[in-house]
C-alpha cells in the first residue's frame, strides 16, 4: 500500500473535467498564503503577550516611578 495520494486526473475523464482536476491539484499545491497566515498568528500572539505583560507590570512601574520621583524631589 502506497502513502502517495492518488491523482485527481485520470485518463478516463472528459477533457473539461481533467482541466478542473488539474486546477484543483495546482491550487492544493500552492502555499503562498500560508506564510502570511503564520506571520499574522505570531503577530497576534506577541500582541496578546505584550498587552498582558503591560497589564501585569504596569502598576508596579507606576509605583517605582512615583517612589523615585518623591525621593528625588521631596
Amino acid at each position: 500500500m502506497s502513502n502517495e495520494l492518488t491523482p485527481v486526473v485520470s485518463p478516463s475523464m472528459p477533457s473539461r473535467l481533467k482541466r478542473v482536476g488539474r486546477r484543483l491539484e495546482e491550487f492544493a499545491s500552492q502555499e503562498r498564503g500560508q506564510g502570511l497566515v503564520e506571520y499574522a498568528l505570531v503577530l497576534v500572539l506577541v500582541s496578546i503577550v505584550a498587552i498582558v505583560a503591560l497589564d501585569v507590570i504596569g502598576g508596579n512601574v507606576t509605583d517605582i516611578v512615583s517612589t523615585t520621583a518623591r525621593a528625588v524631589h521631596p
